[in-house]
């Protein structure tokens, strides 16, 4: 749905925060909580200009933070700190 430039409406599973980043908030509620998510909902549905930005944010965060090329770039950055035996932990 964000690479198609769509709003989202989702529970806040594991991840799920990660990939929405800063849209989180607006886009998501915690797992369980009916009232909040129905919130999540009609707050897309009622405000569909509110709903039109969200979905071009969504599509911008998806091409900055997850297209191929930067998933590559993560890949080859992980490899290469396990081959040196550096991972960046402290």
């Amino acid at each position: 749905a964000m690479a198609s430039g769509l709003p989202v409406a989702s529970t806040r599973a594991e991840g799920v925060v990660e990939i929405l980043g800063d849209l989180a908030e607006s886009q998501s509620a915690e797992f369980g909580d009916r009232v909040a998510f129905g919130r999540c909902l009609s707050g897309l549905l009622e405000d569909p200009a509110a709903a039109a930005a969200l979905g071009r944010a969504n599509r911008e965060r998806v091409a900055a933070k997850f297209s191929w090329s930067r998933s590559i770039e993560q890949y080859v950055r992980l490899y290469r700190e396990l081959a040196s035996g550096e991972t960046g932990a402290a």
